[in-house]
């Protein structure tokens, strides 16, 4: 997929924040059509694993994810569910840190994650988004972080 840049984020933030109610629904539930399964996916893990508040900020994040592609003229075909699903097993250790039994503490060097990854601007704000939001606890910090990780190695692989 086409680099995501800092101006392509900064461009959908602003476009997003500046929708009124009734063209944010519209710009939503053209959202849900493209990507039936990736907003099932999120809606369904945030019931699963968030309260309200933290399941919307997961959400919101997701959407300007879809829509900066969409400002870099990416092309996305409609994304599985089976898609999504090998995208999370490809996070195994990520995901066995934060939903496992396992008892050993899981060390989230962000410098990696990063400057590893093929869109780090967007990893970039992924984590700066989350980690920075002092209204959350750790643990949804975590999980909407792991589950953003997901839906942007999904957007980076399934993207032309």
């Amino acid at each position: 997929m086409k680099f995501i840049t800092e101006k392509n984020i900064l461009k959908g933030i602003e476009t997003i924040d500046a929708l009124s109610d009734d063209s944010f629904i519209n710009f939503f539930e053209n959202f849900t059509k493209e990507q039936p399964d990736l907003v099932a996916y999120i809606i369904s893990s945030s019931e699963e694993h968030l309260n309200d508040e933290e399941g919307q900020f997961l959400l919101l994040n997701i959407l300007l994810f879809w829509y900066v592609t969409k400002i870099a003229e990416v092309e996305l075909p409609v994304i599985s569910m089976d898609t999504i699903i090998k995208s999370e097993e490809s996070n195994n250790v990520l995901f066995e840190a934060i939903f496992g039994e396992n008892d050993e503490e899981y060390i989230l060097n962000s410098d990696d994650l990063i400057e590893g990854h093929p869109q780090s601007e967007l990893m970039y704000f992924a984590i700066n988004a989350t980690f920075n939001n002092d209204e959350m606890e750790e643990a949804a910090q975590n999980i909407i972080f792991a589950l953003s990780k997901v839906i942007i190695d999904v957007l980076h692989s399934e993207g032309n």
